[in-house]
């Protein structure tokens, strides 16, 4: 459960697992703790979760925090 200052709209993150890279950009629309939805290359997930896969790829992750 993401906890950000109120005042942050918005950050990114680089993250490896093992010999793939994870940009992770996690948006606060509004002052909340609560992960709306997560985008892996574009695709909405069915759950709120990253799931990490060693492909040797370079994904872009967009974690959206608001009310669900």
């Amino acid at each position: 459960t993401p906890c950000l200052p109120a005042e942050w709209k918005s950050y990114t993150l680089h993250y490896r697992y093992r010999e793939t890279f994870y940009h992770i950009t996690v948006v606060q629309a509004e002052p909340c703790r609560t992960v709306k939805r997560v985008a892996l290359d574009g695709v909405d997930q069915n759950e709120c979760v990253i799931s990490l896969c060693d492909d040797r790829q370079s994904h872009q992750v967009e974690v959206e925090l608001g009310q669900p």
